[in-house]
């Protein structure tokens, strides 16, 4: 029996081992671990000057660079997440990057890191995706979940311009009705507040939107659509990372949610008028 524990006894030590050799090993194959992480930015499209940047946010991963130069990583830009594969050039320390979802409209990034900076070209071959093109340069941005982030002040309300009502022409040119937020969407905050329903009750139905995605901003959730991302596509904090965040909400975010999307089905909507 004596000699049974000590032949077992030996047997986890050389299993140990030789974990600690395979994690050596991989650790060993893998360089410059200065660039892993998340390069985030905008990208700005080449095909339409006129209009400025385009504002869709671009996340750039970097996950692993091996001793052959081999990259490892993963772009969401939108509400869409892709395998980054490519090669680093030691000489020119130039980076080329294809997404290999195997759709034709899989982009090719070629980038350098200058300073705190990663700078590039984006291009793809599907004519459909030209507006996904361009440049942009990204800045290394680190994930970490915080309750008291809040909305920036713009100096003027949020608001959805994705859902904009056309009202005719106008002396001041063509009108349009939008939905505008009001100032509370900057102090409520829903991550760190019990909310009570004496507080949402006069609340516009766009308020209720923005304070609970908020929550899921603060956790690095991919917004599936354009409405809520033009919210946080602005704001130097949000970090798009995960495709669900459900398990990582505080007790107290769930209860609030829960109460929000109750108030949201019967809040109203108030529309604004502007001139373009």
């Amino acid at each position: 029996m004596k000699q049974l524990t000590t032949i077992v006894a030996i047997m986890l030590v050389l299993v140990a081992c030789k974990s600690k050799n395979n994690e050596n090993a991989k650790g060993d194959t893998l360089i410059h671990q200065e660039y892993y992480g998340n390069w985030v930015g905008y990208l700005k499209s080449r095909f339409a000057p006129a209009f400025g940047p385009s504002y869709k946010k671009l996340n750039i991963r970097i996950l692993s660079i091996n001793k052959e130069n081999i990259i490892e990583g993963q772009t969401i830009f939108e509400d869409v997440k892709c395998k980054l594969e490519g090669n680093f050039n030691d000489t020119t320390h130039k980076f080329i990057l294809k997404e290999v979802s195997g759709n034709k409209s899989d982009r090719t990034f070629e980038f350098e890191i200058k300073g705190d900076s990663l700078v590039g070209v984006c291009s793809a071959k599907e004519r459909d995706h030209s507006f996904d093109q361009g440049t942009y340069e990204l800045f290394k941005t680190q994930f970490v979940y915080n309750n008291k982030l809040m909305l920036p002040e713009l100096g003027y309300n949020y608001a959805d311009f994705f859902n904009q009502k056309y009202t005719g022409k106008h002396p001041e040119g063509a009108g349009f009705k939008y939905r505008e937020s009001s100032s509370v969407v900057l102090r409520l905050n829903a991550s760190t507040t019990d909310l009570k329903e004496d507080s949402l009750k006069n609340l516009k139905k766009i308020d209720l939107e923005i304070i609970r995605n908020t929550i899921y901003a603060r956790h690095g959730f991919i917004f599936k659509d354009e409405t809520t991302r033009q919210y946080f596509n602005f704001v130097d904090w949000y970090v798009p990372l995960h495709d669900n965040v459900d398990s990582q909400l505080t007790p107290l975010e769930v209860k609030n949610i829960t109460l929000l999307k109750r108030f949201e089905k019967y809040a109203k909507e108030n529309y604004h008028t502007f001139y373009r």
